[in-house]
């Protein structure tokens, strides 16, 4: 997208969110390695602590949530709850299948059960905030964001979404600053490097855009 000071606000947060789904289809393109390598690595976990009813119900709700079957994860997810109704991390993962097809409302009753249960819970901030950003309240999005990172450093999607807001607001530059933390946090992450590409796109920074997009070509090349 062209830099234009003509772009309305709407056009922005469906260019945010149409960049960050071809990065998610990046994502899942390298997800069977991923799998397997977190399975392997669960394998051995297990052997020392046994999963409770409520972590398998997640983790099984987690696998159909990644195979798009939403219906079936989400009754999956309302099990986990009744297994252990105690449990942040039961309500979290219902609250993140509810934000990601778009039920703002129940992604942030959610969020709210989680932090009830515990109010260390940095994923359950990250989904507040998601709700806040599909209201446009951007200021208590962000500030869900900043408490999510510093509970958590490395908890996953806060700079996405605080990289989203950015650009919402036409901070592109703050957008690309918080794009470099995203990548600093993992840099072998290929989607990372797509995202600040895309920003360097939009300010026409063509060499910056291109030597990320060959860093994350390089990193995922199927």
């Amino acid at each position: 997208m062209p830099h234009n000071s003509s772009v309305t606000k709407t056009q922005l947060k469906v260019f945010c969110l149409i960049t960050f789904a071809l990065c998610a289809q990046a994502l899942a393109a390298a997800a069977p390695l991923n799998t397997a390598a977190k399975a392997g690595a669960a394998s051995q976990e297990q052997k020392a602590v046994p999963l409770s009813a409520c972590d398998r119900l997640i983790a099984q709700s987690h696998i159909l949530f990644e195979k798009k079957k939403y219906k079936e994860a989400f009754a999956l997810a309302d099990k986990a709850i009744e297994a252990d109704p105690k449990s942040s991390k039961a309500y979290c993962n219902k609250g993140e299948i509810a934000a990601h097809i778009g039920d703002a409302e129940t992604g942030h009753a959610m969020a709210v059960k989680a932090l009830q249960c515990d109010d260390k819970n940095a994923r359950a901030h990250v989904i507040m905030a998601q709700y806040y950003y599909y209201i446009d309240d951007y200021k208590s999005g962000v500030k869900e964001l900043n408490t999510a990172l510093k509970l958590d450093p490395k908890v996953d999607s806060a700079y996405d979404f605080l990289i989203m807001v950015s650009t919402v607001q036409k901070d592109y530059k703050k957008a690309i600053e918080y794009a470099g933390l995203n990548i600093k946090q993992d840099p072998t992450s290929s989607h990372r490097y797509f995202k600040r590409a895309a920003l360097y796109q939009m300010l026409k920074q063509d060499t910056q855009a291109l030597a990320d997009l060959n860093q994350a070509i390089a990193l995922n090349p199927r």
